[in-house]
């Protein structure tokens, strides 16, 4: 597993300790809505993460329910990688949901892959929304390493781990909009955390064409 805390320290610590190692994350941003971009229509969305960094996001509407894209963050992990996405609703529908999958790697030669389930409500101006993530790491090596007076144990080069958001986007000048997020991470396989911890909030500007 990357990163098996033997006592438990700080969420920012056990990050920090996971670049030294070379260990990746999957992105730490998700998406501002559950809508569908529509045939033809472009996303572009950048914001803040205070776990991930700074965090950017394209897309493309290939059909109506169909759109995929590219994302990148630059922060506590680089990460870098493809997403796509099927509506089970038409965009004009104020309920939306959709499951999206990615996958990508990181500059420390990591690799992840994911699935997601989200959900948004637009009401006006207000679009709240809630994604559930399924989140699979793959690293490059194992081994130990010692921060302060931490030890980690990588004891293998994958681990899995839930993604939980929730969230809103504000549309005061549709078609852009203001986003904030809130995120916990709890693990599936491999104790990337060793319970739910707080991943941190996200804030950014999205805008549709």
């Amino acid at each position: 597993m990357c990163g098996v805390i033997e006592s438990r320290v700080g969420f920012t610590l056990i990050l920090s300790a996971l670049i030294l190692s070379g260990c990746a994350s999957a992105p730490f941003s998700d998406p501002p809505t559950a809508r569908n971009l529509g045939d033809g229509k472009y996303l572009l969305s950048g914001g803040y993460q205070e776990t991930g960094g700074a965090a950017l996001r394209f897309g493309h509407g290939f059909l109506e329910r169909i759109d995929a894209g590219l994302q990148f963050e630059i922060g506590l992990f680089t990460t870098f990688g493809g997403w796509g996405r099927y509506g089970f609703l038409p965009p004009s529908s104020a309920f939306a949901l959709a499951v999206d999958a990615g996958a990508g790697s990181s500059a420390s030669d990591s690799y992840y892959g994911y699935g997601a389930l989200v959900a948004s409500y637009k009401w006006e101006v207000l679009e709240p929304m809630v994604s559930v993530r399924y989140n699979y790491v793959r690293n490059r090596e194992e081994f130990d390493f010692t921060v302060g007076n931490q030890k980690f144990v990588v004891e293998n080069k994958d681990f899995a781990y839930l993604y939980y958001t929730l969230g809103a986007t504000v549309w005061p000048w549709e078609p852009f909009g203001i986003y904030l997020q809130g995120s916990f991470m709890k693990t599936v396989t491999g104790n990337f955390v060793d319970h739910t911890s707080f991943a941190g909030v996200n804030v950014g500007l999205v805008g549709k064409f």
